[in-house]
């Protein structure tokens, strides 16, 4: 069976499903997630366990949403540790060790952990990832819970994003600008060309400028935010390039010059 996962993960999809449909698919999913174990969440400010278990629910969600990884459930974590007789690590307080053993006993990647801190209208936790062959920490974010509890869900999916898989916490960019050939550049590096099909970026605050040699440049700042597109037009065609070719013919025919167009640049609002 062995020799067959491990054709079935060479030669492809394609393969699988030739050989036995969408049984082994789901085998090679596995074969290829990394295991994650989220520890029990703790209170900061001293709150009941009831009070803090629906930010870890949260935060368990949204692990079981990133592509990539399997969530251990904790029952088999506290198994693991009763079998070894270690109750000591069922509560690890933040300990990097601690929690590096319990990923240890379940073959785990990754170890989460997370504290909670109370709020009026919500909680801040702060979370850490361990990886137990190390015993070091992979990443830790913070997850920010307000009033709004419809954003709740995609707030740990961002924050479950930023622990396992920050190389993937982007959003998307779609221009349309009315200049086909128009060279795209984000950060200083070239990023597309237009007609571009949506570019992905971290989320973050990137800097856009938009070329041609015909036309003036266009440059503006663009906020992306986690796992949604921000649609931007870019008009060109408004800002023609004026040369000295064309000042100097408007001068000797004893025309008004014309005025070169003011470079269009826009900032986010100041906080």
């Amino acid at each position: 069976m062995r020799s067959l996962v491990d054709a079935i993960v060479r030669g492809g999809g394609a393969l699988a499903t030739g050989l036995c449909g969408l049984t082994c698919l789901v085998a090679v999913a596995h074969a290829e997630s990394a295991r994650v174990v989220v520890m029990p969440f703790e209170s900061v400010t001293g709150a009941s366990g009831r009070a803090v278990r629906p930010f870890e629910t949260l935060v368990v969600a949204g692990v079981k949403q990133v592509p990539g990884f399997v969530l251990v459930p904790w029952e088999e974590a506290r198994r693991a540790i009763d079998k070894k007789k270690r109750r000591e690590l069922e509560r690890c307080e933040g300990d990097a060790k601690c929690l590096a053993e319990v990923g240890r006993l379940v073959s785990a990647a990754y170890v989460v952990s997370g504290d909670v801190s109370e709020l009026d209208t919500g909680a801040v936790c702060y979370l850490r990832a361990v990886r137990p062959s190390g015993a070091v920490d992979s990443a830790s974010t913070t997850a920010v819970f307000g009033a709004d509890k419809s954003r709740h869900s995609n707030e740990a999916l961002a924050a479950a994003y930023r622990l396992l898989a920050p190389e993937r916490y982007q959003g998307l960019l779609q221009l349309e600008v009315d200049v086909k050939g128009a060279r795209i550049f984000v950060d200083g590096q070239r990023a597309s060309e237009s007609p571009a099909q949506p570019i992905r970026l971290a989320v973050g605050t990137h800097a856009l400028r938009v070329t041609h040699e015909q036309y003036r440049d266009f440059v503006h700042f663009v906020e992306i935010a986690f796992d949604q597109q921000v649609s931007l037009q870019v008009k060109l065609t408004a800002f023609p390039v004026v040369t000295d070719e064309m000042r100097e013919k408007a001068r000797t025919q004893g025309k008004p010059l014309p005025e070169l167009p003011p470079v269009v640049e826009t900032r986010p609002a100041p906080w």
